[in-house]
């Protein structure tokens, strides 16, 4: 076999005509700087470009074809503003993509290439030393959130994998879509959340995408994993804040169903011996209206074996008898502190039930029921609850109906107005958001940003409903000094009382 050297590369001629090319070396460069040759000295320049502070920032890992060369690029941005706003970009290099192939398996190789050859050649190569190359230098650095999209090359995930699996500061990573090797992104996913003893959360917003049989085994990993606290599987980042112009669900209907029954069977395997560390779980987006399980769905997610602290079925399209299991369930739970709602029609069934849930609730501090289609009768009926409700904290309902009427004179909505009034009674609300866009309700479909919302209000009413809020954040201030002392007194009390007995 001939092997030659050309510029700094090694060709392999076949006999059919085609030929390899090899890379001796990794490459790099940053930006749309010229590429050069990775010996060590890379890293020092990859640190320099992510930077100390990254507490903000998302490293955006993908594989990406530039004229003939396959490269893995590494873009920073900051998920919180527009669209997360692309910056500067570290590009690793390994090899011209045409005729390079870092297999020894003819399996792994199109016909074209070995259609001549009996046996693959032997070579000092493999497929996994460039990219093994490049994510020591990228995981290297002091990254805390990675994001892992388009990358096709399945081997990349195993190295990924070992490398992601005890890593001491990446707890967050986001997978935005499963277009390639699905099965194999799956099972990437399965395998850290339950083996990695650091990683916290993931974001995987393609889950809608995925046949049922991978998406039970993605919940069925949840059971032995150690330190995952959130799995967020929202449709969209931004969710929260597109959209702002009715119920939602029209925007949800447009998206694949979530295999409700699938989750259910995974999810049936647990108990309270269960080992399992998920606290935060996001549907946010992904159409649950046509499962006929829903309701014992509900009962599984709000059942004390799972322990769930936050959850979100925000815009999937709950029907009415899915959105009375989450408020009857809400009657015993003793784990859900914070719960969201927006974007499904809450019905006068829906709020009375919710209402008797919440007066027992002895957990739950945050409720958002944005945009649910609240009427002023149901308004009402919140109202007069809300003196009985002694433990929520936090309340947000903007985008209701209940707070904008343009074809009245009336500064003010009766709605709003009555909550107000039985704000006097409660003595737990800290904060209350009854806001509406007005006329501007629409703006926020075509950006991921919209305007704030205004409050129909005038200044005395909405003086006094900050007076009540404050007071009640102030009583919540003592009773809180007040617990600390009356626990600080209660271990005082026991170590001197082990002491005493020891010294008889």
């Amino acid at each position: 076999m001939n092997i030659n050297q050309v510029e700094g590369s090694i060709v392999i001629p076949l006999q059919n005509g085609k030929h390899i090319i090899l890379p001796p070396q990794l490459r790099y460069k940053v930006n749309y700087g010229g590429w050069q040759v990775a010996d060590g000295r890379e890293r020092a320049s990859f640190f320099d470009w992510a930077g100390s502070n990254n507490e903000r920032c998302v490293y955006r890992i993908s594989e990406e074809f530039d004229d003939d060369v396959l490269q893995l690029s590494v873009r920073q941005w900051d998920p919180y503003t527009c669209q997360g706003r692309v910056w500067n970009t570290f590009h690793f290099s390994y090899g011209p993509c045409q005729d390079v192939f870092w297999s020894r398996s003819p399996a792994n190789v199109p016909d074209s290439v070995w259609r001549d050859w009996d046996k693959p050649m032997s070579t000092t190569f493999s497929e996994e030393q460039s990219p093994n190359d490049a994510f020591c230098t990228i995981l290297q650095a002091n990254l805390n959130w990675v994001e892992i999209t388009k990358i096709e090359n399945e081997i990349a995930y195993d190295i990924l994998y070992q490398k992601l699996l005890h890593h001491p500061t990446i707890t967050k990573i986001d997978i935005p879509s499963a277009e390639y090797h699905q099965e194999t992104v799956v099972d990437f996913c399965c395998n850290l959340i339950a083996n990695s003893d650091t990683l916290e959360a993931i974001f995987f917003q393609d889950i809608g995408s995925l046949d049922e049989h991978l998406v039970q085994k993605m919940f069925q990993s949840l059971e032995t994993s150690l330190t995952l606290k959130s799995l967020d599987l929202r449709t969209s980042r931004y969710l929260e804040t597109w959209g702002k112009c009715g119920p939602g669900t029209q925007r949800s209907k447009s998206k694949p169903g979530l295999p409700v029954e699938a989750i259910l069977a995974a999810l049936e395997c647990f108990d309270e011996a269960s080992q399992c560390s998920l606290r935060t779980l996001d549907f946010g987006g992904n159409p649950m209206a046509l499962s006929s399980s829903i309701c014992p769905f509900v009962m599984k997610l709000l059942s004390p074996g799972l322990g769930l602290e936050r959850l979100s079925f925000r815009g999937c399209a709950l029907t009415e008898a899915g959105l009375l299991s989450v408020a009857k369930e809400l009657d015993n739970n003793t784990s859900l502190k914070f719960l969201d709602l927006s974007h499904n029609v809450i019905s006068k069934p829906v709020m009375e039930q919710l209402t008797k849930s919440l007066a027992k609730n002895t957990t739950l501090r945050s409720l958002k029921l944005e945009h649910c289609s609240i009427d002023l009768d149901l308004a009402e009926c919140l109202a007069s609850s809300l003196p009985e409700i002694r433990r929520l904290q936090h309340l947000y309902m903007d985008g209701n109906e209940f707070t904008w009427d343009p074809l009245t004179e009336a500064k003010e909505s009766i709605g709003a107005i009555a909550i107000v009034k039985a704000l006097e009674m409660n003595k737990s609300l800290h904060s209350l958001k009854m806001g509406e866009h007005g006329m501007f309700a629409r703006w926020g479909m075509a950006c991921c940003t919209s305007p704030p919302y205004s409050t129909t209000l005038c200044k005395s009413n909405l003086e006094e409903m900050d007076a009540c809020l404050e007071r009640n954040k102030e009583a919540w201030e003592v009773m809180k000094q007040s617990r600390y002392q009356r626990a600080i007194v209660s271990i005082a009390k026991i170590l001197l009382s082990k002491i005493d007995s020891r010294s008889l």
